[in-house]
């Protein structure tokens, strides 16, 4: 996996009004080279400061795959919102767990 470094763009990140796409032309060298990268069918793993365009960064190689092959996950309800996605247990179905952890356990167990 190819490493790339953290994600500082120059310029100063602001989501899309509502209904319009992230402009590749917003993006900074770095974040193209990420986008690159993503649509070169390899995986990659993008960090940064608070305010530096991860999410925007996110919205734009989520814009450029094939929404019929492309699922948007993210481990909690702000971060799914955020990049308008689902979160995992929604995207796989399981909802809220409302039962104690063993036997949680044994349920996922014979689903195996």
């Amino acid at each position: 996996m190819p490493v790339v470094p953290k994600v500082m763009p120059t310029f100063e990140p602001v989501a899309p009004p509502p209904g319009q796409g992230v402009s590749l032309v917003t993006l900074s060298d770095e974040q193209r080279r990420v986008l690159e990268i993503v649509k070169s069918g390899k995986s990659i793993f993008f960090t940064g400061c608070a305010g530096t365009g991860k999410s925007y960064l996110l919205k734009a190689i989520i814009a450029s795959l094939s929404p019929n092959t492309t699922f948007v996950t993210a481990l909690t309800g702000v971060a799914a919102l955020n990049i308008g996605g689902k979160t995992l247990h929604s995207f796989a179905g399981i909802g809220l767990v409302r039962m104690r952890c063993r036997r949680f356990s044994r349920a996922v167990r014979r689903l195996c």
